[in-house]
């Protein structure tokens, strides 16, 4: 059974506090295509909070 984590959505701002770091180093992980793909909602950019656990299990390696 899926838990409500598989369907927590979290923003640029959620994601850097989840991360603790700031919005500026998120961005730098962003523009090396670090972090797992991202879910767009049209011009929303959104990460799925199971795929960012994933992806920190798994040592934060680039996708």
């Amino acid at each position: 059974m899926k838990s409500m984590d598989d369907y927590e959505l979290l923003d640029r701002a959620e994601l850097a506090q989840r991360l603790k770091v700031s919005l500026r180093t998120l961005q730098r992980y962003i523009a090396r295509g670090m972090l797992p793909k991202p879910v767009y909602l049209g011009r929303l950019v959104r990460w799925r909070t199971t795929d960012i656990i994933e992806w920190i299990d798994n040592g934060c390696k680039k996708p």
